[in-house]
């Protein structure tokens, strides 16, 4: 899986260790890394964050669903580059750390690697690839909403996270396996009414 539409995510994690220089990688050098898939992975981040228990912590859900929602707008507006603002471009981050956080995640993304293939690849080609990325949108400018429902940003975080694993993988099994989350938050919601 080395090529350059069909990569895992190990090879995208090296890719990021590849990035920068010497002891330092800026955030403009890894979303260069990361190409074409940029948004999705930056997207994966800030949902991988909100759909853990730091979700808990006021603040958090809201601030990674701005995120999301705005590399999920760029993406649909723009196309394929992602702009950050210089003062984010420039920040850099320790190279040893970020090692160390790939080298934790290595198992993760070693079981997400096995278990995932191309399929249902009419789901990455428009009109259709922009119904996900619409999803997006819409969960992350509902999550700061939802943090008053404990952990409820947590389920809808976690149907972003697949959403994001399928369009880095191109397996359209996951995209679909999306909607769980969200029939969840559904179920949720009707109770509470």
């Amino acid at each position: 899986m080395s090529s350059g539409q069909d990569i895992g995510l190990n090879e995208i994690a090296d890719r990021i260790l590849r990035a920068g220089h010497e002891d330092k990688i800026k955030v403009r050098d890894v979303v260069d890394a990361l190409g074409t898939r940029s948004h999705f992975m930056l997207i994966l981040v800030f949902a991988g964050a909100a759909a853990t228990p730091i979700s808990g912590i006021p603040g958090v859900s809201m601030a990674c669903g701005l995120l999301i929602a705005l590399i999920a707008a760029e993406r649909l507006a723009l196309g394929r580059d992602v702009r950050l603002p210089k003062v984010l471009d420039k920040q850099a981050l320790d190279k040893d750390k970020v090692a160390s956080v790939i080298d934790k995640l290595r198992p993760g993304l070693d079981f997400i690697d096995r278990h995932t293939h191309r399929r249902f690849e009419a789901l990455f080609k428009a009109p259709l690839s922009y119904l996900p990325m619409l999803v997006c949108l819409i969960s992350g400018l509902t999550m700061p909403f939802l943090e008053f429902i404990p952990f409820s940003g947590s389920i809808v975080a976690s149907g972003v996270v697949f959403i994001s694993i399928a369009f880095v993988t191109r397996d359209g099994l996951i995209a679909l396996l999306a909607a769980i989350p969200y029939l969840g938050i559904a179920l949720l919601l009707l109770r509470m009414l």
